[in-house]
């Protein structure tokens, strides 16, 4: 199965339509969270006068903290190697990334917090943070399985064959555990704006009353 992934990502063609498939997934994502939202709002009767500026936002947000998260998972799959090399190509590639996901996602933290209503009108939150939520979880369970399979493969009797398992082990080991707490985290990040949602949808049938 390894084998299989390995020729179908690891070739020129298979890392070109990889990336477009990434890239349309997260363009997409932006109308389609705009006109959910849009659709959501009408259907509740209310009105957001923010709600274009919220979803850029929060989708720019997310997309900082996926940056983020993917240099960290670079970082640390590095050092895990079983000769880390200190301040290696691959550290300072994730480092760049880090860096600037971290940013990006504390300044546009800021300019929700400050410049929008976004904690009276939480729906573009909860709808990126359910987003968020959807990619951890298809980030930790491929990597989960993918480690999974790695294990239980019988050892190559090549040396090379065996340094290529552990340096795909050790990078496994690293998405787990940084993408692993975070999906944690995200976990309890949707529940408490469902939580919100579902508290101020009884206030509002007992002001009904």
């Amino acid at each position: 199965m390894d084998a299989i992934l390995s020729s179908l990502l690891g070739g020129f063609v298979g890392q070109v339509l990889l990336g477009v498939g990434v890239a349309l997934f997260f363009l997409l994502s932006l109308p389609f969270g705009y006109i959910h939202l849009r659709r959501e709002l009408k259907a509740a009767g209310g009105a957001d006068p923010q709600l274009g500026l919220k979803t850029l936002l929060h989708y720019f947000f997310s997309v900082a903290l996926v940056m983020a998260l993917t240099g960290a998972a670079m970082i640390v799959g590095d050092l895990l190697q079983q000769e880390p090399t200190w301040w290696s190509n691959t550290q300072r590639s994730g480092a760049a990334l880090l860096a600037i996901g971290v940013a990006f996602a504390v300044l546009h933290f800021l300019l929700l917090w400050r410049a929008t209503n976004d904690r009276y009108l939480p729906a573009a939150g909860r709808f990126f943070t359910g987003w968020r939520l959807a990619i951890h979880g298809f980030v930790v369970i491929v990597a989960a399985a993918w480690l999974t399979m790695l294990l239980l493969q019988k050892t190559p009797r090549p040396f090379a064959e065996r340094e290529s398992l552990s340096i795909r082990q050790h990078y496994l080991y690293g998405v787990l555990l940084i993408w692993g707490p975070s999906w944690v985290a995200h976990l309890m990040w949707y529940w408490r704006y469902l939580w919100q949602s579902r508290t101020a949808a009884e206030l509002t049938w007992e002001t009904k009353d």
